[in-house]
């Protein structure tokens, strides 16, 4: 899942900071952070 590059791991780490801005740290899963990203 991890590209030699760190694209997706900044991807993922990009949408969760999106998502926990929108929606706050406890309403936002894993599973919602994976598919956005």
């Amino acid at each position: 899942m991890i590209h030699k590059n760190g694209v997706t791991k900044e991807r993922i780490l990009d949408e969760a900071e999106a998502l926990f801005a929108k929606s706050g740290y406890h309403a936002v899963s894993v599973r919602e952070i994976t598919t956005s990203a």
